[in-house]
């Protein structure tokens, strides 16, 4: 049975914030982020467990070509992954309060 995944609202806005002060700071940028973010996910449906765990059951998800990591969680019994967060690596970590 194929993973799901399951990206929370919180991640979403990450993810569409990211996308807008890319496009203030260049034309097409946002899209290119966008597109390197789904390269990611599907990076992680087709190998959930092949990160490295970070805090504790939260495992990180470099994105390519951006300084950003995907953490999310995986659930083995239903196949669920979630995706709790989008991420900039510049941002001070003790800044995103851990679910």
């Amino acid at each position: 049975m194929a993973y799901k995944i399951i990206i929370n609202p919180s991640a979403r806005l990450d993810i569409i914030e990211a996308i807008e002060w890319y496009n203030k700071h260049q034309s097409n940028l946002g899209f290119r982020f966008y597109i390197s973010v789904q390269t990611t996910l599907n990076n992680i449906i087709g190998n959930p467990s092949g990160f490295a765990v970070r805090y504790k059951t939260i495992r990180t998800a470099i994105i390519k070509k951006f300084p950003y990591m995907v953490h999310y969680i995986v659930d083995q019994q239903t196949k669920i992954i979630s995706v709790l967060a989008v991420l900039c690596m510049y941002r001070n970590p003790e800044s995103w309060v851990e679910i």
